[in-house]
């Protein structure tokens, strides 16, 4: 079932065509957001987050969808511009992200039934945390259908959608603001494939190299826009440079023509009164662990059998183990609340033992996380985000196998205890998209750190719709549904390799793979063969979903397909294929 969304909308094509798309997997776009200068005479901030030229226009997309508009001013700046973005750090005060929290605490005080954000981020990891955070802040899903696909394959997309949209922003070399600007997409389509071929840069758009305004497109129900032919927009020069001048449309005034008058306008939301929402802290620090048998004393006691070891897993990384029994008299042995007792516990004492040797979460890679019931994973999960910092956490892998009766969870957790050049990167990817399982938790899809990356647990999952995978949309027609299966989390594990600059062919030093009882020898076979297929190098391992669920022709975008070798990127008239496999 889909959730109520709200679309944050700039006036930009990927921010409408990322609304659409979510429609055609289900979700329910309910209302608009949208944040404007505070000052209304200003056409383009110097925001590192937010479009802003054509806001005016923007003003009136209630009136074209139907929908409510919730419209916030900018009252922050771009203080805060480390990539990684956490809403309890006091730094992010006096941050335009902040107006983006309060805009969409405006949104679910007033429609509770929203669940979700969409969202147009292409390639802006920038952008995406952003908006993740806030989303995780306030218990939204972000929706990202639009995240790392092949900008070109999204070009030829958002055309195909019937997205009639504008250049109202051009800074780049080869485009020129009095041949280019008012220029309709589809017809500078041409000219943005050669300048990408010329000088390297995004033909969608996503250095900055120009954007554009929505006229018109399946999204906008009731109307479509057209610029005032009584106070035109003006070009406004911002940069004469000789080689790539900058400049944009200012816009004074624009008009609706109704295309569906049994449609009444939306409403348009003034969202300026309300405050960023206090921020709620989750995480538990504690100073010793017998903290954590004093206030959970009922439920651990004296139990003081705990596992724990330091060992030595190459020579720049050590691993600690924990795992914590616990028991009592209020709490039923082999329950969820059990697990959870027993993994919050384990993790203090990582917490703990690696504050003694002078480390904290950010110098952990992987944790592999063992629960002896995986119907206990919700409360699990739980625990692990009362402890595991949320911002650039590390890579998880969770399973269940046979612990003891009286062990519900274990760990092994990876530490780098080296020195390095480079510093520790964590990829992690909150948002639903097509391009891999999101990480809806405090853990990522991979990190890399002293010169290795470790990456997560990877399953079989459709990643547009966390679903697992069906077996009977194999493309060849022969179902194997362990094969499907397997193929399916490979390709995952091999996209997010390429997120990290690597590629599981070359790459590849160990991998471990778990396969249940009930799969048995066929579940085991059917991933080393798809491991093998990874390491001859096959094509299959770098397709890309392209967007598009199966409500496609109600939302107004193509029916998704599978773009085939998506690493060697996208030909204009490159035909893209059905099914999975």
């Amino acid at each position: 079932m889909g959730l109520d969304a709200v679309a944050l909308v700039s006036g930009g094509k990927d921010s409408v065509m990322a609304a659409m798309m979510a429609q055609s997997y289900g979700h329910n776009i309910v209302a608009l957001a949208n944040l404007l200068p505070a000052d209304g005479d200003v056409e383009e901030l110097d925001s590192h987050c937010f479009q802003t030229v054509g806001h005016r226009a923007v003003g009136v997309y209630h009136e074209l969808t139907g929908l409510p508009l919730f419209r916030r001013k900018i009252v922050g700046t771009s203080a805060h511009v480390e990539m990684s973005y956490d809403v309890c750090d006091e730094r992010v005060k006096g941050d335009e992200v902040e107006d983006l929290r309060a805009l969409l605490a405006a949104v679910v005080r007033e429609l509770p039934n929203v669940r979700a954000v969409t969202s147009g981020a292409i390639l802006s990891d920038y952008q995406r945390l952003r908006v993740e955070a806030v989303c995780a802040d306030l218990g939204l899903t972000s929706l990202a259908y639009l995240w790392r696909q092949p900008q070109g394959l999204m070009l030829e997309t958002i055309c195909a959608s019937d997205v009639d949209a504008v250049l109202c922003k051009v800074a780049a070399m080869g485009l020129k603001p009095d041949r280019d600007l008012g220029r309709s997409l589809v017809d500078a389509r041409g000219t943005l494939y050669e300048i990408e071929s010329a000088y390297g840069s995004h033909c969608c758009g996503e250095g900055g190299e120009f954007e554009t305004l929505t006229m018109d497109c399946p999204l906008f129900r009731r109307g479509s826009l057209r610029f005032s032919p009584g106070d035109p927009p003006w070009v406004v020069v911002t940069s004469r440079d000789p080689f790539a001048p900058s400049a944009h449309l200012a816009v004074a005034a624009v008009a609706v023509d109704v295309k569906d008058h049994t449609i009444d306008p939306g409403r348009l939301v003034d969202a300026n009164d309300v405050d960023p929402p206090a921020v709620t802290r989750r995480r538990r620090t504690i100073d010793a662990f017998e903290e954590v048998l004093t206030s959970e004393e009922a439920v651990i006691g004296g139990n003081a059998r705990l596992t724990r070891s330091w060992r030595r897993a190459g020579p720049k990384f050590w691993t600690v183990a924990a795992a914590v029994p616990v028991s009592g008299p209020n709490l039923a042995a082999g329950s969820a609340e059990e697990a959870a007792r027993s993994a919050e516990a384990g993790l203090h004492f990582v917490e703990l033992s690696l504050r003694e040797n002078g480390r904290d979460w950010s110098d952990v890679s992987l944790v592999q996380l063992y629960v002896r019931d995986m119907s206990h994973f919700a409360a699990v999960n739980e625990a692990y985000l009362r402890v595991v910092p949320s911002t650039e956490p590390p890579a998880r892998a969770c399973v269940q196998l046979p612990l003891p009766g009286d062990t519900p969870v274990a760990m092994d957790v990876l530490v780098g205890v080296g020195s390095g050049a480079s510093a520790r990167k964590s990829l992690h990817v909150q948002s639903v998209s097509c391009w891999a399982p999101a990480c809806i938790g405090p853990y990522a899809q991979a990190v890399t750190h002293l010169g290795l990356t470790h990456m997560a647990g990877v399953i079989g999952m459709v990643p547009a719709t966390l679903d697992m995978i069906r077996s009977d949309v194999d493309v060849d027609g022969d179902v194997d549904a362990n094969a499907t299966e397997a193929r399916r989390a490979w390709r995952s594990a091999a996209a997010v390799a390429r997120a990290s600059g690597a590629t599981l062919a070359s790459d590849c030093l160990s991998c471990t793979v778990y396969s249940s009882i009930a799969g048995g020898d066929g579940a085991r076979t059917a991933s080393d063969e798809a491991f093998a297929g990874i390491m001859r190098g096959e094509g299959w391992q770098d397709d890309v979903d392209v967007p598009g669920g199966p409500h496609a022709a109600k939302a107004g975008v193509p029916t998704g397909s599978v773009h085939r070798n998506g690493r060697d990127g996208f030909e204009p008239g490159t035909a893209a294929v059905s099914g999975d496999g």
